[in-house]
């Protein structure tokens, strides 16, 4: 009988499924009879340092996401954070100045007009409260005493008196960046100022008063006009830069807007030669640049300067013949020393214009002040 040709493949196939039939029961026979040999997986000891060793902080890996790293890290973080900190913990902000101004005093009028030699005792106290750290609130108030030496000259008043100043409302916006802050300010004045805005009245009384305003505002170098504006709502805007540290650097540009609220001139006449009167609207510019060295960290050394522009003076004085106006630009300069007494700086300056009317008038003083912070 001849045997078909499939047959042999046939019993290759039933053979190969009987052998894979055998070796999958075996395992399962070895487990039921728990004789199956179990291995145990590599242990610590055997595999060497435990991995909890190889672990690296956040601030020590490769890379961190962001949001994650340690301030320690990043010290430009951690310098803003300490900045703020400081108003945060400490928000309350005490300073004080007093200036004490010897020489004349430019008067509106004829370009040669001055006071007699003065001395001025200028004072300003003031308080800021930081409701953010990025945001304070304050207020300043300005007092001023004058005396004159007795002159003969007409037209020139040599009456001591004290006025009180226009009390500011201070607001400041601080942007904290990791090498220097912006401070932007505004304020506004609070309108009381005591003197006579109109320098042709009768009221003797007054215009001393005005003329005291006047002689403060020369001794400051005409940096801080708004404390002294008679008859007018004195508003500032500024804005500046600063860098902190063993050498502090900061420079600020301020503008004074001065709109007239009171006073008309009543007898044009009194100022001989001339056409006087009141703008309705006072400008001027300020520019101010200082730079502190502290050689230790109770120690230190600065200078200050300033330059004024007088866009729009409060007085408008106009002579009869082509004469040369006096200049509107003011330059001057202030050496300083400071101290660090357990918190409280305290300084001492001597304020000297280097150009303008008050380099003619010889117009200077010296400044002390101190601040801190609670």
């Amino acid at each position: 009988m001849r045997t078909p040709r499939f047959l042999p493949v046939f019993s290759l196939c039933v053979a190969g499924l009987v052998c894979s039939s055998h070796a999958a029961a075996q395992p399962e026979a070895e487990a039921e009879s728990g004789e199956a040999e179990v291995k145990a997986g590599p242990s610590m000891e055997s595999e060497g340092a435990d991995p909890v060793d190889s672990e690296v902080s956040d601030s020590d890996a490769p890379f961190v996401p962001h949001g994650n790293k340690d301030e320690a890290a990043d010290p430009a973080a951690k310098d803003v954070a300490g900045r703020l900190a400081v108003r945060k913990e400490k928000p309350l902000e005490v300073h004080a100045d007093v200036l004490v101004g010897f020489g004349e005093t430019p008067l509106p009028g004829p370009v040669d007009l001055r006071s007699p030699d003065a001395t001025a005792i200028s004072l300003v106290l003031g308080v800021s409260y930081a409701v953010k750290p990025e945001l304070s609130l304050g207020l300043d108030v300005p007092w001023t005493t004058a005396s004159y030496e007795t002159t003969s000259d007409q037209g020139a008043l040599d009456e001591s008196a004290n006025a009180l100043g226009n009390p500011m409302l201070r607001l400041e916006y601080r942007l904290v960046k990791p090498a220097f802050d912006v401070p932007l300010r505004f304020g506004v004045g609070i309108p009381v100022a005591q003197g006579e805005p109109d320098p042709t009245s009768a009221d003797r009384s007054k215009v001393a008063q005005t003329q005291v305003q006047l002689t403060a505002d020369a001794a400051r170098a005409w940096r801080e006009g708004e404390y002294y504006a008679v008859g007018r709502m004195p508003v500032t805007l500024g804005a500046g830069i600063e860098f902190p540290g063993d050498f502090e650097f900061s420079a600020a540009e301020t503008l004074l807007l001065a709109p007239k609220i009171r006073g008309e001139v009543s007898t044009p006449e009194a100022l001989p030669n001339g056409d006087t009167k009141l703008n309705s609207m006072a400008l001027r510019s300020v520019t101010d640049a200082s730079a502190t060295y502290w050689f230790i960290e109770q120690l230190a050394a600065g200078v200050r300067g300033s330059l004024v522009y007088n866009i729009i003076d409060a007085v408008d004085y106009e002579p009869d013949t082509d004469v040369t106006q006096p200049s509107p630009l003011q330059l001057s300069i202030e050496p300083q020393v400071r101290g660090n007494y357990k918190g409280v700086i305290g300084f001492i300056g001597y304020l000297v214009p280097l150009g303008g009317q008050l380099g003619d008038a010889k117009m200077s003083g010296i400044r002390i002040g101190a601040y801190s912070r609670f």
